[in-house]
């Protein structure tokens, strides 16, 4: 199945063949269809079911910054989107805006909200209302319950820091990685494996502590090395352990499989 269409073009529900998806920047798959996923371009999110892609929220080609239902709202390029388990919302990282967004997907609305923070938030001495400032990536942290409805209790976002917001309290926590952290995903164990600077961390976001999974001797800065990257962009971890981090530097997707002491639960 081939999805291509030239710019400019505006639709609200087209044919996969001759959908317009030219300027998509990120997918993420529906956690309850085998066959959809929603599609981020630089101004609209839309989904596609495999027969058909539809506008969710957002206007072809005309960037802004706003909430809104559906076609009402702006966006400015997103980056990242990941859905909760139930495909009840989709956090969206707006990395133009500075801003993680959530589209309400339970109901036919398709309202989107900027994520509520607590405030004021203070980082480095200074409060920040572009707390989240270019936004690359978001993953949803799982719970440590086997129940259903403990759902996701935070979502971990990658920017200028690695930061942590509680969806209870609306609390924000970051970690000490600075200046650009470029992905981030979870182990089935929670573990939340980060790439940062063009290395490998692990996160136990139980402790909030930071392990290097390569030191200096091991990295020759070259992209050689097993855990180094050149311009990583994407990093995946799949439920065998392993990862897959495109640098797009080298053209190339990496892959490893992840320390032994890292799978332990």
């Amino acid at each position: 199945m081939v999805i291509a269409g030239g710019c400019g073009k505006e639709f609200v529900t087209s044919d996969v063949q001759n959908a317009n998806l030219s300027d998509a920047h990120s997918i993420c798959v529906d956690p309850l269809n085998p066959h959809g996923w929603w599609i981020g371009g630089e101004s609209t999110v839309r989904y596609c079911d495999g027969k058909s892609v539809s506008l969710v929220a957002g206007i072809e080609c005309v960037r802004g910054d706003a909430d809104g239902v559906g076609g009402e709202a702006r966006f400015s390029l997103v980056n990242d989107m990941v859905s909760t388990r139930d495909r009840k919302w989709l956090y969206v990282s707006d990395y133009a805006n500075h801003k993680i967004k959530v589209i309400e997907l339970a109901t036919r609305t398709r309202r989107v909200s900027t994520t509520p923070v607590a405030s004021p938030i203070v980082v480095d001495g200074k409060c920040r209302e572009d707390l989240f400032f270019f936004p690359t990536r978001v993953s949803l942290e799982r719970s440590s319950s086997s129940a259903a409805d403990e759902g996701e209790p935070a979502l971990w976002i990658a920017a200028t820091r690695l930061f942590r917001l509680d969806f209870k309290t609306g609390a924000v926590i970051w970690l000490p990685l600075k200046l650009g952290v470029e992905s981030v995903d979870f182990m089935p164990n929670r573990t939340l494996i980060v790439v940062h600077q063009q290395t490998l961390y692990s996160v136990d976001p139980r402790t909030r502590e930071v392990t290097r999974l390569v030191d200096d001797n091991e990295r020759s800065g070259t992209g050689n090395s097993q855990f180094s990257f050149l311009a990583p962009l994407c990093l995946i971890v799949d439920s065998a352990q392993c990862a897959y981090i495109f640098d797009r530097s080298e053209n190339r997707i990496h892959h490893f499989t992840l320390p032994p002491a890292l799978l332990q639960t």
